[in-house]
């Protein structure tokens, strides 16, 4: 994906919002899974990205 096609940096780095088809995009792109990925990390774990990316990394390594 180039620059042009990057959807714009959400206001709010430190929490992740599902709410904005753009901010999902972001979100999805920055830790490179598809949307129903991050969804469920939301889901299970809150939407700090500091918790969302420790629990993608765990399932990463639960395989």
């Amino acid at each position: 994906m180039t620059a042009a096609q990057e959807p714009p940096v959400p206001a709010d780095l430190k929490r992740i919002s599902l709410d904005a088809p753009l901010d999902r995009q972001y979100w999805s792109n920055r830790f490179d899974v598809p949307p129903a990925l991050l969804e469920r990390a939301v889901g299970a774990v809150g939407n700090e990205v500091d918790a969302v990316a420790a629990w993608l990394r765990q399932q990463e390594e639960d395989g």
